[in-house]
């Protein structure tokens, strides 16, 4: 019919591919455009890659996890890191210099 269904921006380098953007056709959902896509990228399109990077899957500035997406992307058989984020004022930035090579 001549509509997008499903969509993502792609970014990618030598070893990594990431996802950024997903979105889907709500009036196409019972299509499985989204499932059909990202396994054309993961198994036809990217196969050389190192690394398929789904990109976050959490709300609220990283403070939530959104579970069915979490649950999505595991189906693909992506598993999930969790990241430390530390706020430094820019005033002490010296003081890093010892802990970062």
């Amino acid at each position: 019919e001549d509509e997008i269904i499903a969509g993502t921006t792609i970014f990618e380098s030598e070893s990594v591919v990431h996802c950024q953007y997903i979105s889907k056709n709500p009036n196409k959902e019972t299509l499985g455009g989204l499932d059909f896509l990202f396994h054309f990228l993961i198994h036809e399109r990217y196969t050389d890659k190192s690394y398929f990077d789904f990109g976050i899957s959490n709300e609220n500035k990283g403070k939530n996890l959104n579970k069915g997406l979490t649950y999505w992307k595991e189906s693909f058989g992506a598993s999930t890191i969790i990241h430390d984020f530390y706020e430094i004022e820019t005033s002490n930035y010296t003081k890093l210099n010892g802990i970062f090579v």
